[in-house]
């Protein structure tokens, strides 16, 4: 709570500095939009859903032409997490079609033989060498989107998958010894990247970001909520190392 002035200071400096039309489809704008949902959310500003919405309708005719776009990696999708808050706060928005790009993406996205779903579609120069791995960012960008789709439709399969994906990220990316994630895993070589035990600060932050914001939906009931509860119990003791 000590910085949500501070945040809000940033906000309203950034909202001045970068305007909607400006933003692109990546993960960098999405990012930045979750910071503007929290803030409302907090009662520290009144300007992100207006903001938002503003984003969204700027990217808006892109899938809403004859040929829609088609999104192709998780960075990508990601910003379908800020159309469905905004969505959800005012239902005639009028997103569905960049949602219903994201739920087409995320109903068969590129997934490891475990299940896991990979950063990228493997399409163009995105083939090599990064098709086939598993991202640790990828839990924040989709995984978002399904919680925030949660949120609005009350879908509690949304939950399931979520935390699915949870469990299997961490079994493919975090390291038993450190308890922290690596960048990535590939499932070619069965092999994590980098090999060593360096890990990207960043990247840990976004899972446990993800891993909080579904225990605060998980129902006490539910089958996985002790399991993730332990997982992100055991990864924010190991960052506080």
């Amino acid at each position: 709570h000590d910085t949500l002035s501070a945040a809000s200071a940033l906000a309203t400096d950034g909202i001045q500095q970068w305007a909607p039309d400006t933003l692109d489809l990546g993960w960098v704008p999405t990012v930045w939009g979750h910071g503007l949902i929290r803030l409302d959310e907090a009662g520290q500003t009144d300007h992100g859903l207006d903001y938002n919405q503003a984003w969204m309708n700027d990217v808006l005719p892109q899938f809403a032409r004859e040929t829609p776009r088609e999104f192709t990696a998780s960075d990508e999708v990601a910003l379908a997490s800020v159309a469905s808050w905004v969505q959800k706060q005012r239902p005639d928005a009028g997103l569905d079609a960049l949602l219903n790009s994201a739920s087409a993406y995320l109903s068969d996205p590129p997934i490891t033989d475990e299940g896991a779903i990979e950063h990228w579609m493997g399409i163009g120069f995105l083939q090599e060498p990064f098709k086939d791995q598993v991202w640790v960012d990828s839990q924040f960008m989709f995984g978002m989107v399904w919680l925030h789709e949660f949120d609005r439709t009350g879908d509690l399969a949304l939950l399931d998958v979520t935390a699915e994906q949870y469990r299997l990220f961490s079994d493919l990316l975090r390291n038993p010894d450190d308890q922290l994630y690596l960048h990535a895993y590939d499932d070619n070589t069965d092999t994590n990247i980098p090999a060593d035990d360096t890990y990207w600060a960043r990247g840990n932050a976004w899972v446990l970001i993800s891993g909080v914001e579904l225990l605060a939906r998980l129902p006490a009931h539910h089958p996985d909520r002790n399991r993730t509860l332990a997982l992100v119990q055991t990864h924010a003791s190991a960052v506080i190392d």
